[in-house]
C-alpha cells in the first residue's frame, strides 16, 4: 500500500546499487576461497568507484524528509553498506590510512547504517592508535569522546569507547581532576566460576556434549550449570539464551511494536512489523520508546506486563520474541529482581536493534524472589571460549549493575565418590 520509490529514476538507482553490491559479494567470496590479495583489491576498486556517486547522493538525500523505514530502499543506503564492507577489505590489505579516511566519511553522515556508528568509532580509534606519538593519542582521545557524546551510538557500543578513554587518559598521564569519570557506569569484570561434572559422551567437534545430572540422568552442560546455581540459592532459573528478556521487552512495548506505522503492516498475519529487524524500528518510534522507558523507570513495568499477559495469554498470540512456556509469575518475579533501572536499560538496548541484539545473550537466567536477586550466566564447556558478541553482552549487563558470571564446566577426572 506504500509508495516506496518516488520516481522511476530512484528505482533504477536502487537496482544499479544492488547489482554493484552483488558483484562485490561474489568477488569477496572468491577472495576468501583463493586467499588472493589481487581479488581483494578488485573488491575495493568496486567500492572506490562508488564513493563519488555515494557522496553526491548524500547531498541530495540528507535533507529529504522521509520515513526511516523506506530509506532502506534507497541506493544511497546500499552504497553506504557497500563502503562499510569496503573498509574491512582495506583492513585486510593493511591500507590503514585509506581505511581511516573512509571511516571518517561514514561517520560524517548520520542518515544510513546508524547502528554501526559505534563500531566505526571503535575501529577508527584502533587504526589511528597505530601511531604511538602523544599528538596522535590526543586525537584518538578526542575521537572517542566524540563517540561517547554522539546520541546515535548505541549503548552496547559505548563500553569499548569507555575503555579507550580510560587507557588513553592513563597513557597521556592526564591529572585525575581533568579525567572523564565513568564510575557511575559501575564498570566491573564479571565473575568467573569453574564447576566440575561427568561427561558421558565423547568429545566430538560440532556435536553437543552429554553430561551426567545429579540424579544420574543425561543432561546438557547448561542444565548441569543450572542445577549448580539452584544449590547456590537461586531457586528458579531457565536456560533461555535471552528468551525471558525478549519476552519482557515485547510485553512492555506491545502497543508500540504494533503501533500503526506507514509501510510496516501489510497483512493481518504478521508476527511483527516489517521493520522490527532493522534500525528503522527505533528511529521511527523514538519518542514513544523514550516515553515508555520513562514509565518503566518510574516502576510501572509490573502493571504493563500484567495488562498484556491477561489480554494475550489465553489465546497464545503468536508474536516474535514471545514464548508462552514462561509463566506470568516467572515473568513478574524476574522483572522485579532485575529492577526498574536495569530493566529500562535492557529495553532500550533491544529497542535500538532488536534483530541483532538477541544473539549472544547469556545462556542462563536465574533468580531468587525472596531476596530479590538475579544472575545471568554464560556457560562454557571444555575448550569453549567467549565470542565478541557474548563479551559485549556480558560487559553491558555488568555495566547495568546486574550480576553476571561466566561458568566454565570442566570434566572431573578424580574419584567417582568425590564427584
Amino acid at each position: 500500500r506504500t509508495t516506496i520509490w518516488e520516481s522511476r529514476v530512484e528505482l533504477l538507482e536502487y537496482e544499479q546499487a544492488l547489482q554493484t553490491e552483488l558483484k562485490f559479494e561474489e568477488q569477496s567470496i572468491k577472495a576468501k576461497m583463493d586467499h588472493d590479495d589481487d581479488t581483494l583489491r578488485a573488491c575495493w576498486e568496486l567500492c572506490a568507484n562508488c564513493v563519488g556517486l555515494w557522496e553526491d547522493l548524500l547531498k541530495t538525500r540528507k535533507n529529504k524528509i522521509r520515513p526511516y523505514t523506506l530509506r532502506q530502499f534507497e541506493a544511497c543506503r546500499v552504497y553506504t553498506r557497500l563502503i562499510d564492507h569496503g573498509t574491512r577489505i582495506l583492513a585486510k590489505l593493511h591500507e590503514y590510512d585509506l581505511e581511516a579516511v573512509m571511516l571518517r566519511k561514514l561517520l560524517n553522515q548520520k542518515v544510513y547504517r546508524v547502528p554501526k556508528r559505534g563500531r566505526w568509532y571503535d575501529r577508527l580509534a584502533l587504526v589511528q592508535s597505530k601511531k604511538k606519538d602523544r599528538q596522535t593519542k590526543k586525537q584518538v582521545l578526542a575521537l572517542c569522546i566524540e563517540g561517547i557524546q554522539d546520541p546515535t551510538v548505541h549503548s552496547i557500543d559505548l563500553h569499548k569507547l569507555h575503555r579507550w578513554v580510560h587507557k588513553l587518559q592513563r597513557d597521556l598521564a592526564i591529572p585525575k581532576r581533568e579525567q572523564l569519570d565513568f564510575s557511575y557506569l559501575k564498570l566491573r569484570k564479571p565473575e568467573k566460576r569453574i564447576i566440575y561434572g561427568e561427561r558421558v559422551s565423547e568429545a566430538v567437534i560440532g556435536r553437543k556434549a552429554i553430561w551426567r545430572a545429579d540424579d544420574g540422568a543425561e543432561c546438557s552442560v547448561e542444565e548441569l550449570s543450572l542445577s549448580y546455581y539452584k544449590k547456590q540459592g537461586y531457586q528458579q532459573g531457565h536456560h533461555t539464551e535471552g528468551g525471558m528478556i525478549s519476552m519482557l521487552f515485547m510485553f512492555l512495548f506491545w502497543d508500540i511494536v504494533f503501533a500503526p506505522m506507514d509501510g510496516v503492516f501489510e497483512t493481518p498475519y504478521q508476527t511483527a512489523p516489517l521493520d522490527m529487524g532493522s534500525d528503522a524500528f527505533y528511529a521511527g518510534r523514538v519518542s514513544m520508546i523514550n516515553e515508555r522507558i520513562g514509565e518503566i523507570e518510574q516502576g510501572k513495568f509490573l502493571e504493563l506486563i500484567t495488562q498484556v499477559d491477561e489480554r494475550e495469554r489465553s489465546r497464545e498470540t503468536v508474536c516474535i520474541g514471545v514464548n508462552w512456556k514462561y509463566t506470568t509469575e516467572e515473568l513478574l518475579q524476574m522483572a522485579e529482581c532485575i529492577g526498574a533501572i536495569a530493566l529500562s536499560s535492557l529495553c532500550r538496548l533491544l529497542a535500538e536493534e532488536f534483530g541483532q541484539r538477541r544473539g549472544g545473550m547469556p545462556d542462563l537466567c536465574c533468580w531468587d524472589y525472596e531476596s530479590k536477586r538475579c544472575i545471568f550466566v554464560e556457560v562454557k564447556g571444555p575448550g569453549d571460549s567467549l565470542s565478541e558478541t557474548q563479551k559485549a553482552w556480558i560487559d553491558t549487563l555488568a555495566g547495568f549493575g546486574l550480576n553476571v558470571e561466566v561458568c566454565h564446566v570442566q570434566v572431573w577426572t578424580g574419584d567417582d565418590m568425590l564427584l
